[in-house]
């Protein structure tokens, strides 16, 4: 996998989890990631923002937020690769 996730990429795959206002389509154990079903109207950064979670000794945090319609070059410390084969 050479880029992260868009929002188009997110949307054809299935929703492994309801959250809130948000769906996980990406869980590959050490990340997850979260597009949500909300918009700038409702406080979110982005129209389609997408949140990546990492798993620290059990706990989910936010790792990093970006712009679903126009995915990030570099995610510094994460590399698309990580979710090869995931999408």
């Amino acid at each position: 996998m050479d880029h992260y996730p868009s929002t188009r990429d997110l949307e054809d795959l299935d929703v492994l989890i309801q959250g809130q206002a948000d769906d996980c389509h990406i869980d590959t154990g050490d990340y997850r990631i979260w597009l949500s079903r909300t918009g700038i109207m409702d406080g979110e950064p982005y129209k389609n923002t997408v949140t990546v979670e990492e798993n620290i000794d059990g706990r989910w945090s936010e790792f990093h937020v970006y712009d679903g319609d126009n995915p990030p070059d570099v995610i510094p410390g994460l590399t698309p690769h990580i979710f090869q084969g995931e999408y």
